[in-house]
């Protein structure tokens, strides 16, 4: 009978590189966009691997030789059109009809 090698969620993520709450995100459907979900077993509440599954899925993931930038593009601004309306110091002030108008030192 051949020994299976049974690991950890922490033992995946030394074996990985990756912090444990990756591990547990490549487990996810969620996670799994990149490529296929990282096979895992639920043991009570805890997950489980096989080694050699991990190293399976390792190696089925494409290789990023020559990663791609995505390219910058400019955003379309909006341009505003200039108002008829004078600008004064109290035009940034929104008054109620009833309310007096203030006078503006001019000098």
């Amino acid at each position: 009978m051949t020994q299976l090698e049974i690991l950890t969620v922490q033992d995946v993520a030394d074996r990985l590189r990756i912090s444990k709450s990756s591990v547990y995100e490549l487990t996810r459907y969620r996670g799994s966009m990149r490529g296929s979900r990282l096979p895992a077993r639920k043991v009570g509440k805890q997950l489980r691997f096989l080694a050699a599954e991990v190293d399976q899925w390792f190696l089925s993931l494409p290789q990023n030789v020559k990663p791609q930038r995505r390219k910058y593009q400019k955003r379309k601004t909006k341009k505003l059109q200039p108002s008829n309306q004078p600008c004064d110091q109290n035009s940034h002030q929104k008054l109620s009809p009833s309310a007096p108008k203030m006078p503006v030192d001019s000098g």
